[in-house]
């Protein structure tokens, strides 16, 4: 059923004033939701003219443009809003968004758009726009203020004072005007080119009707591009378990040991497992036996203050990045100790580090105000510091039941997975099934497949989050469910598309799809080209690191706890 709201502009005591309509006693909600398999459309014919007004984002050569009509205390504008954004970066040559107002008599909804005007006077109306998007249930818990440092405006004590004196926003009334011109009567409401749809359907419906439109515009064959971005064939490779160690069954190893950050291979298949909590390196021999232990705590030489990210290099340098600031070096498998070399700063170290001749690539955390952060693929070498990748800042908020502080599930925050081998970098971009790669001296290859984004569902973020000790102790001890512990987290609404990827010796890419513990594992293997060679059976290994000739080490679980195994890949 759909929920509709009238709109009435009263141009008499101020500029814009939204009236409820009031009927029964009854106030109808201003949202509207479409149906699955529904989403009818009517033809507006000169459509180019409410597109040309509004807060554009996306290239201005861009063959489809979808105008929306939001309230800012909507909640399916909120489910909106990442969907749209999603299609502006799979789509960014093609397809532009133009946002414009229709507020309604919910509390803080006129409001919002003036503040989201005044934004606009600091050139951060889309910033405002995604931190209000983010918890539009939670507009009222903070000022305007707050929300003004949210998006990044300098200057909040001008930026209220806008408020103050933009009650009656001659750009409100010009987008409400427009809105009434075309009939609309519920918020989200989008003019897709010439076809207008009234409420939101799920992205899935909403992605099908702009592709579509993608294909007219550039007068494509549908069922042709469809064979050509969603073909799957299945590589005949199979794995062999070679041998496998967990730190229950080998006492010296911390179970905190099991990270793709601390697990390297030299060329003679010798694995090299960085334990942070003993700050030693083990020595696993192709066979599985413990061999050997490099380094300790300490600052001397082989001493580590606090080691972080190890890395073999091809030229078999065991390379150990400690967080004071330089790498600590072996030569391997002979295991002699080598010079440090300092490495210039980079705000906290938060994953992977890759060695180079003249410094390291690495994982940059960024924080933020709120509990937030950002990763980043950033190098550094003795010319500077630059980041190669830039993330985007994950949507966690803080929650703190009986004071303890949650973490937030990996799986539902924005995290840049990246990789580097003989000289090629493979980054994944962060939502959209998109894999960037970076070869000196050929053009960067950008590798797409025409992969929907999965909503995350409650079910699926309590089966990811069930069974961790951590969460039923909270849930016990301090009277909160799981339910509760998700909303007070802000997880996302969608997967991220690629949950990690590594680049094999031999210049191949493998992409493992996002997917909770309990689901079949998908590996996606390409080209260093770009092209799909296949995609693996279904949960094969993916590999942590890559032992030659023909061996994956990859971090798992099983009964006893986690575990490093070594599989044999036969093709």
């Amino acid at each position: 059923m759909k929920l509709k709201k009238k709109w009435i502009l009263n141009t008499v005591t101020v500029s814009v004033t939204v009236l409820a309509i009031v009927v029964g006693g009854n106030r109808v909600l201003q949202m509207a939701t479409a149906p699955p398999g529904s989403f009818e459309s009517e033809e507006v014919e000169n459509w180019r003219r409410f597109s040309s007004a509004g807060h554009r984002a996306g290239s201005s050569e861009a063959t489809v443009v979808i105008v929306e009509f939001l309230d800012f205390t909507c909640p399916y504008c909120q489910e909106a809003a990442l969907g749209l954004e999603l299609l502006r970066n799979r789509y960014s040559a093609d397809v532009a968004v133009v946002y414009r107002h229709l507020p309604s008599d919910r509390p803080n909804s006129l409001p919002a758009a003036v503040a989201a005007e005044c934004a606009t006077r600091f050139g951060r109306f889309m910033q405002f726009h995604d931190a209000l998007m983010a918890r539009p249930d939670a507009i009222a818990a903070k000022t305007w203020s707050e929300w003004a440092e949210q998006a990044g405006i300098p200057d909040t004590i001008a930026f209220v004072e806008c408020m103050a004196e933009t009650t009656g926003s001659p750009t409100i009334q010009r987008d409400t005007l427009a809105a009434r011109e075309l009939g609309v009567q519920a918020t989200p409401t989008f003019l897709i080119n010439n076809r207008m749809f009234e409420g939101y359907p799920g992205f899935d419906r909403l992605h099908d009707v702009v592709r579509e439109a993608i294909r007219k515009s550039a007068g494509t064959d549908q069922s042709a591009e469809r064979s050509r971005s969603d073909g799957r064939r299945q590589l005949p490779w199979g794995f062999e378990s070679v041998w496998r160690i967990s730190s229950l069954t080998h006492e010296s190893l911390s179970a905190y040991t099991f990270s793709a950050r601390n697990v390297d291979a030299d060329a003679a298949g010798n694995v090299y497992l960085l334990d942070q909590t003993a700050q030693t390196v083990f020595v696993i021999s192709p066979d599985g036996e413990l061999l050997d232990s490099l380094g300790r705590t300490g600052g001397g030489p082989g001493e580590f203050g606090n080691a972080v990210a190890l890395d073999v290099t091809t030229d078999s340098i065991l390379a150990v990045l400690d967080y004071s600031g330089r790498l600590v070096r072996w030569r391997v498998p002979d295991g002699q100790l080598l010079d440090p070399v300092a490495t210039k700063e980079i705000f906290n170290f938060g994953g992977l580090v890759r060695t180079l001749s003249d410094g390291l690539i690495a994982t940059e955390m960024e924080a933020s105000s709120g509990n937030r952060y950002a990763y980043h693929v950033t190098r550094s070498t003795s010319a500077g510091t630059e980041r190669v990748f830039i993330g985007r800042m994950s949507p966690r908020n803080l929650f703190a039941p009986c004071g303890r502080s949650m973490s937030y599930p990996k799986l539902f925050e924005p995290r840049i997975s990246w990789d580097y081998n003989n000289g090629m970098l493979a980054v994944a971009e962060d939502s959209l099934y998109v894999v960037h790669i970076f070869k000196e001296g050929t053009p960067p290859v950008r590798i797409e497949r025409d992969v929907l984004p999965r909503p995350v569902t409650a079910s699926m973020a309590r089966r990811e989050l069930g069974g961790r000790p951590i969460w039923a102790q909270i849930t016990d001890q301090c009277g909160v469910t799981v339910h509760q512990i998700l909303d007070g987290l802000g997880y996302s609404r969608y997967l991220q598309a690629v949950a990690d990827v590594r680049v094999s010796p031999s210049g191949e890419i493998w992409a493992l799809r996002a997917g909770t513990h309990d689901e079949p594992r998908e590996i996606d293997v390409f080209s260093g080209t770009g092209e799909h060679l296949g995609t693996l059976p279904p949960d094969s290994p993916f590999p942590a690191a890559f032992a030659p000739p023909d061996r994956i080490v990859e971090i798992g679980h099983d009964e006893l706890g986690p575990t490093l195994t070594a599989y044999r890949l036969s093709r």
